[in-house]
């Protein structure tokens, strides 16, 4: 699966060498949050050893690029990428993600924003998920013909990863060998400040009207 994730991630960004329209690069501030550790430890029975525990984390950087994949008057839809610089807590976090954004146009200069898609999950931590999917709802401001802003709540669930642990009894007995299963939900809030890259035969058409008047 990760290799699949990196050989879309390579196509989404080639594109910026390959075409410059239709396309956005955007910096994100996600605000500082806590994730959820869920530990089960009979998979999916309810257990009293089973653990739920929250944990704060940072505030970070995440920088992404999408490209435009449908265009019509009122709805766009976006292909994108996301890279997450990792997050401080009681482990490092960061998911890097693929996601498709379709967008409704409320007005000249505001948008409802909706994404979903999948993450990888990297961590300093082996006994945590590796992958998740992710969903986010928002709104974007247009401040210019190039420059807009846009505020996000996203959501990633991850997959149940299966880990070994040893369990002994007593000093006196052999050790055995159990099973337990660990999933991760974080949710965060950004904001985002995105930037249309805007086609050449644009920044060169008033000048050309010019010549012809």
């Amino acid at each position: 699966m990760n290799k699949i994730f990196n050989y879309l991630l390579s196509i989404i960004f080639s594109s910026i060498m390959f075409s410059m329209s239709d396309s956005r690069l955007i910096t994100t501030w996600d605000m500082p949050s806590e994730y959820t550790l869920s530990t089960d430890y009979l998979n999916n029975s309810a257990s009293i050893i089973d653990s739920k525990v929250k944990y704060d984390i940072t505030s970070g950087l995440a920088f992404s690029y999408e490209h435009k994949i449908i265009s019509k008057e009122k709805f766009n839809f976006f292909l994108g990428s996301e890279i997450m610089l990792g997050k401080k807590s009681d482990v490092s976090l960061a998911f890097h993600s693929m996601y498709l954004m379709p967008t409704y146009k409320i007005n000249e200069s505001s948008d409802i924003l909706l994404r979903f898609g999948y993450s990888v999950l990297n961590s300093n931590d082996n006994f945590l998920p590796t992958s998740a999917y992710m969903i986010g709802l928002g709104s974007e401001i247009k401040m210019s013909d190039t420059w807009s802003i846009n505020f996000f709540n996203t959501l990633h669930q991850t997959n149940s990863k299966e880990n070994n642990f040893e369990v002994c009894p007593s000093p006196i007995q052999d050790c055995s060998q159990e099973l337990m299963f660990s999933e991760i939900k974080y949710s965060k809030f950004s904001i985002s400040l995105v930037y249309k890259l805007v086609k050449k035969e644009d920044n060169n058409s008033p000048r050309r009207r010019g010549r012809n008047s």
